[in-house]
């Protein structure tokens, strides 16, 4: 099953076009910004996320930090929070 989780997260679309986005996101670099994420919560609960920095995105699901996202308190009612640096 673990094999199966990590295969997903391989075919993510920020992993597999990673150079593209970053080439589309360089003209950012002008105004000092590096780092472009956009995050969609659906009201089913559904999370996708999207970004241009694709060994961020593959540590963050390989490591479920998913399950303590700011973007995720609403949904998950939790009472912690992780930080990541």
């Amino acid at each position: 099953m673990q094999y199966m989780k990590n295969k997903h997260i391989k075919n993510h679309p920020c992993l597999t076009h990673a150079n593209e986005l970053r080439d589309i996101c360089k003209p950012l670099h002008k105004i000092d910004i590096t780092y472009f994420g956009y995050a969609y919560i659906t009201k089913q609960s559904e999370f996708s996320v999207f970004n241009n920095h694709a060994n961020f995105l593959e540590h963050y699901l390989l490591n479920h930090y998913y399950n303590a996202d700011i973007h995720l308190a609403n949904l998950n009612k939790f009472n912690s929070y992780l930080v990541l640096d």
